[in-house]
Formats: C-alpha cells, structure tokens, sequence
C-alpha cells in the first residue's frame, strides 16, 4: 500500500519513493519534450549553458567530470532540487539516488547542449 505524507507528497511503495509532483526544482527525466518546459528544468538548462564555455574549454576529461559534478551539486545541494526519471509501468515519478546515473544524465544532456551550440554556430556561418 502507498502511503502519502502530506508534507513531501511523496508516498512510499517498497523501497522506492514515489512522487507525485515534481517540485519547481526539481530535474525530470522523460522522454518526449513536455518536459522541456518544467521549471526545475529550465533552471537545470540555464545551469549548464552558464558552465558551456568552461567544459568547452576543459582540456581533460577530469576537468569535465568535476563541472558535471559541480552541476549536480548546484541542483541538489544549493538550489534543493531532485533529479526524477518517470517510471512509465507505475505512472509515476522516482527520485534518482544512485549519484552515477546521475552524473551519466547530466553528460549527455551536457553533449547535446554542446551539440545543439555548435549546430547553431555552424548555421549561422554557413548563411553569412
């Protein structure tokens, strides 16, 4: 049986807890792009761009591992925020815990940041 806590709206089953609304934030994970427009994941994506150019510039992959970190930390330590993955077989969200998984989120959306950004560039050179 799940048990709600008023205060957390989080309800326990097993040993997952289950959240039912993502708080402002919070980072979630889901595929599709209505998550795009979350606030905790604006907030993420202003995070990273503000970080770009130094991971751009990092010369080793430690320099880029510690940026991530330094991401991750930022989300969950100073702005009080959670990273959440939608489990589609209950309907519901899950807090990510396992710090790994993570840091394996947060590189790729940092790549396809990156990407996106060179993209962008390359366009803009090739129609001047």
């Amino acid at each position: 049986r799940n048990k709600l806590t008023e205060k957390s709206g989080e309800a326990k089953n097993d040993n997952r807890s289950i959240i039912e609304c993502p708080g402002m934030t919070d980072v979630i994970f889901r595929l599709g792009k209505s998550y795009l427009f979350h606030p905790g994941n604006i907030m993420f994506r202003d995070i990273v761009e503000s970080k770009y150019e130094e991971h751009d510039n990092a010369k080793t992959q430690e320099e880029k591992v510690n940026i991530t970190w330094w991401i991750i930390d930022e989300v969950l330590q100073r702005r009080n925020g959670r990273f959440l993955v939608w489990d589609n077989q209950g309907g519901w969200w899950t807090e990510l815990k396992d710090r790994s998984q993570i840091r394996s989120k947060v590189a790729v959306h940092i790549r396809e940041f990156k990407k996106r950004v060179k993209a962008k560039q390359n366009c803009q050179v090739n129609n001047s």
